[in-house]
């Protein structure tokens, strides 16, 4: 690996390292979709979609969403969905930490009580949270997303801070058109193409000029790695990095028909027991810390038990019904009474409200 590293010059991968969001490759029709994504998201209570097949890049465009949220004015939480949910419970938690307070460990809406009093000081402080949801596919029924939707029915009720982007694989785009309770709160909806023979050839040219490599695709191979790939960008990345491995091992800076044909072996499905290009220095890594919370909390935190969350119309009146629990002065966030409903308020019982 020494040796490919000293023939181009480089002193990591070329096609397998990730990208800065800023240098992200945009074909024109998706630059606008995303820019029509991102308006829509700087607002609050907007649920908005993007899905793609493996491959397309669509975490990296999630950061690319990230990044292009004005920090004066708005929260971001970026986190993923690691295994797969079916009932609700999961994303409480996370918001809590995201905060940085400590959430109760009693079940039902105890736990949401700590969470909307935060969204309250939000919108006291005229700034927006912005939640980015990636591998949303796995989130896969109804029940699942019971949380997003009853936070977009609280803020339907109270104050409204909180925007949602769910990315993941069709799946979860599916799911939504087919369900009238998940339909009702989507705002927007992306899909990620994969690439044509034309942006093939120019995403290779893109990440050629990233790198500062003097290499060259000719017209027929990068029509080869289109015709090998489908124009999925994981299987490009991979095709040219060996492309310029076989590069080096013959000696030339020209990749022909010939070359691609003869890497195009090591991409046929398996994978190599050890890949000693990604593990080159400089690498752009993020620490898996941050992708559950992305800025530092206000205090220490404590886990809580998740616990479900009501989220359609008719659990919004079994909120309302629920104000009477017994427990409800003990656990209250402490606020002040002030002009307009809190959302916090929605959890108060009647004789708190009175006090």
């Amino acid at each position: 690996m020494t040796k490919f590293f000293d023939y181009w010059k480089v002193e990591r991968s070329v096609f397998l390292r990730p990208v800065e969001p800023s240098d992200l490759f945009l074909t024109e029709g998706l630059r606008a979709d995303l820019d029509r994504l991102i308006l829509l998201t700087r607002q609050p209570q907007i649920l908005t979609l993007v899905t793609g097949s493996k491959g397309t890049g669509k975490s990296s465009i999630l950061k690319w969403i990230h990044g292009n949220m004005p920090v004066s004015t708005h929260e971001t939480l970026l986190t993923t969905m690691i295994s797969s949910e079916k009932t609700p419970g999961w994303l409480t938690p996370r918001l809590g930490e995201f905060f940085g307070v400590p959430l109760p460990v009693a079940a039902g809406d105890n736990q949401l009580r700590s969470v909307v009093a935060q969204f309250d000081e939000l919108i006291d402080e005229k700034r927006n949270l912005v939640v980015m949801i990636d591998a949303a596919h796995l989130g896969e029924t109804t029940a699942a997303w019971q949380e997003v939707t009853g936070l977009m029915s609280l803020q339907a009720l109270a104050g409204a801070c909180v925007s949602f982007v769910l990315c993941g694989e069709p799946f979860i785009r599916e799911l939504f058109a087919t369900t009238p309770e998940l339909a009702t709160a989507m705002s927007f909806a992306m899909e990620i193409p994969q690439l044509t023979a034309e942006s093939t050839s120019s995403y290779i040219t893109h990440r050629l000029r990233l790198a500062d490599i003097t290499a060259e695709f000719t017209p027929e191979s990068t029509a080869l790695i289109f015709a090998t790939t489908g124009g999925i960008i994981a299987k490009i990345n991979a095709l040219a990095e060996n492309c310029l491995m076989e590069c080096c091992h013959l000696g030339t800076r020209v990749v022909t028909p010939e070359i691609v044909g003869a890497v195009s072996r090591y991409i046929g499905g398996k994978q190599p027991s050890s890949n000693p290009i990604l593990v080159g220095p400089g690498s752009l890594t993020t620490p898996l810390t941050a992708i559950y919370k992305p800025t530092p909390p206000k205090s220490s935190t404590q886990p809580g038990t998740q616990s479900p969350l009501t989220a359609s119309d008719d659990q919004t009146q079994a909120q309302q019904a629920a104000v009477t629990q017994k427990d409800a002065a003990s656990v209250d966030p402490p606020a002040q009474d002030a002009a307009g409903i809190k959302l916090a308020s929605l959890f108060k019982s009647e004789a708190t409200r009175r006090r």
